[in-house]
């Protein structure tokens, strides 16, 4: 008798609990982001490491994205133009990047698994994201802010 008293209270508290559950899907990135992409060779090295950076216009779509390094009077173009494709999770992994032929330093070249932090604005929409890689001791970074749409 009291196995039934125990599992139909087990019962009770499984179908209640399962209403109480909600997994949301993470919040798309979809849209044109200004920003830096910025690359620090020797990361964690004595000396500092060299670092280099480049604005960029990031745009996210559902699966994939584009990066176009712009060059600017006071900086020159260091990096490559590029598409691939993404994967968001609690990380984000950036594969299959292309450069479409351009000649780059392909440590430069964003690629793999990614940590990201969003800032989430007034309107409770992404405002600005920063993604940050190390490995070994090469540190990828992008700083970047949504533009209005």
């Amino acid at each position: 008798m009291a196995r039934l008293f125990w599992l139909a209270l087990a019962v009770v508290i499984m179908a209640g609990c399962a209403e109480d559950i909600v997994v949301e899907p993470p919040q798309s990135l979809r849209g044109v982001y200004d920003g830096e992409y910025i690359v620090t060779r020797d990361f964690g090295s004595s000396g500092g490491g060299t670092t280099v950076s480049q604005w960029v216009i990031w745009t996210f779509s559902d699966q994939k994205f584009w990066m176009e390094a712009t060059k600017t009077d006071q900086r020159p173009k260091v990096f490559c133009n590029m598409s691939g494709n993404y994967k968001l999770e609690t990380n984000i992994t950036l594969t299959d990047p292309n450069t479409g032929g351009e000649q780059c330093d392909p440590r430069d070249v964003p690629d793999g698994i990614f940590g990201l932090r969003r800032t989430i604005g007034a309107d409770n929409q992404i405002d600005s994201l920063y993604l940050e890689q190390i490995e070994g001791t090469m540190k990828k970074e992008l700083r970047l802010k949504k533009k209005p749409q």
